[in-house]
């Protein structure tokens, strides 16, 4: 019964608070410019496939769906991932980061009206997230958090 144990973090140090501060407060800017200014959609999928046609190359349209389907798993994953390590306000952070970008992947194949009220959606999501990064920045001790050192496979 010695320390009492420490939780891993997903921001450990006020450097990385800083850079999600940063990173969320730019996405949150982007996504109310893109509400009050209209931005115009052009491409259907996060991957574009478009440049190979320099080549000469035409991939199939399963092809290029599959490999876009397979990133969008991927990003899923990945952000589940990390909202299983998100502690607290990191938890809004990561939620809301999630929900602009895939809010942001299906825009695309949705009617225009549909979009803009995703854009809403997508600005009020950038908000909170923005507003988590700087409550865990202020909140954050000077020195940081301690890190789990911990491996995964002993938990």
């Amino acid at each position: 019964m010695g320390q009492p144990e420490s939780k891993p973090r997903l921001i450990h140090t006020k450097r990385g608070a800083v850079i999600a501060l940063c990173f969320t407060g730019y996405v949150a800017a982007l996504s109310v410019w893109n509400v009050l200014w209209h931005s115009q959609r052009q491409h259907h999928w996060l991957l574009d496939f478009d440049w190979l046609g320099l080549w000469h190359i035409s991939l199939p349209a399963w092809v290029v769906a599959g490999v876009n389907l397979a990133f969008y798993a991927g990003l899923l994953w990945g952000g589940v991932l990390l909202y299983r390590i998100a502690q607290g306000k990191e938890r809004v952070l990561v939620v809301g980061w999630a929900a602009v970008i895939f809010l942001g992947l299906i825009q695309f194949l949705i009617s225009a009206s549909a979009a803009t009220a995703i854009d809403l959606v997508q600005a009020f999501m950038a908000a909170a997230a923005f507003l988590a990064a700087v409550d865990i920045f202020l909140k954050m001790p000077a020195s940081g958090y301690p890190r789990d050192n911990r491996s995964p496979r002993n938990t």
